[in-house]
């Protein structure tokens, strides 16, 4: 598993403020992405989820409790490298992930 974010420009800019939001995607083995797509328990470990909702095929929005609203999307390793995006950077990712994986911040 690991945590690309989409919101690099954002974090280099210095442009987060009290209207921003996260907007990352969570990469996952094949045989689970159903099962982050389905549940959030995951997504609460560091806070509660006030309210969540699919939003597309891929991906969810949530508001936290303490008012943080986020967009993300969950991808496996094989459906991320046929993305056509760039300006990502992984903020987090197992150890066991290999470092030959495609880096989204390569585009």
């Amino acid at each position: 598993m690991a945590f690309p974010r989409r919101d690099q420009e954002q974090v280099e800019h210095g442009r987060f403020d009290e209207h921003s939001d996260l907007d990352f995607f969570v990469v996952v083995e094949d045989a689970v992405k159903s099962r982050y797509l389905e549940s959030i328990d995951w997504l609460q470990q560091p806070c509660p989820v006030a309210y969540s909702f699919a939003n597309d095929r891929n991906g969810r929005k949530a508001l936290f409790a303490d008012g943080i609203f986020a967009e993300y999307a969950i991808f496996t390793l094989g459906e991320l490298a046929r993305l056509p995006f760039q300006g990502a950077r992984v903020v987090w990712q197992r150890d066991d992930v290999a470092s030959s994986s495609r880096s989204p911040s390569t585009g």
